[in-house]
């Protein structure tokens, strides 16, 4: 689990600003770079504590939903296209975001 966690969390390492280059955001760099929070050493080991408490415990993880069925996991919502026209560059949502209220919601 340790392993596991570490995988997740190392490319979102915010402990040096984010290399120039093409980003999703418009904001500057530094500036987003600046408002990003953290994760320190004592929040990693947290998770990985609860992460390898729910792995000794129920022998899987996640403990208490069979891996195979994560599926019907998920979080249904409209995004803010409005939001996203604003702050980001053009194609941080797709077509299918873009025609939804249309098209679901006449």
């Amino acid at each position: 689990m340790d392993a596991a966690v570490d995988a997740v969390l190392t490319p979102k390492s915010r402990r040096s600003p984010a290399a120039p280059g093409p980003a999703p955001f418009l904001m500057p760099h530094a500036e987003h770079h600046a408002a990003t929070v953290g994760v320190s050493e004592e929040g990693i080991a947290c998770t990985k504590a609860v992460c390898n408490y729910i792995r000794e415990t129920y022998r899987r993880f996640p403990g208490s939903t069979d891996a195979m069925h994560l599926m019907w996991f998920m979080q249904v919502h409209h995004i803010d296209i409005d939001y996203y026209d604003r702050y980001f560059h053009a194609g941080a949502y797709g077509r299918t975001h873009a025609e939804h209220m249309a098209t679901w919601h006449r």
